[in-house]
């Protein structure tokens, strides 16, 4: 008994303290946005250019959009250029330098 209240305790401390990673959808990721679009037959110009880098799986693994890696060296993991794509081949065409990217403005905070 003793240690399932401190499971429970531990669980509910942990849980308040836990952000998100990967793809968003609110606001919308790039990756998202083409998925919303129809990877076959996307509308948009970047949706289209992003495709044709690495073809449409990718972007129906939207949601597939990230790095797991326990000692949190991202920097060393994703180069320069590459953090839309998380540094993997299968996103590439996401890292693509555009100014018709779907962009909402985010402001810091818990």
């Amino acid at each position: 008994m003793k240690n399932v209240v401190a499971l429970v305790v531990s669980l509910s401390v942990s849980i308040s303290g836990v952000f998100g990673h990967g793809s968003m959808a609110d606001p919308i990721s790039r990756s998202y946005q083409i998925f919303l679009e129809n990877p076959q037959t996307p509308k948009s110009d970047a949706s289209a250019a992003a495709i044709a880098a690495e073809g449409t799986q990718a972007f129906y693994d939207w949601h597939e959009v990230n790095r797991l890696t326990p000692q949190k060296n991202y920097r060393e993991l994703i180069p320069d250029g590459q953090l839309p794509g998380v540094g993997r081949t299968k996103y590439r065409g996401l890292n693509l330098a555009r100014t018709d990217w779907p962009a909402t403005r985010v402001e810091p905070g818990p």
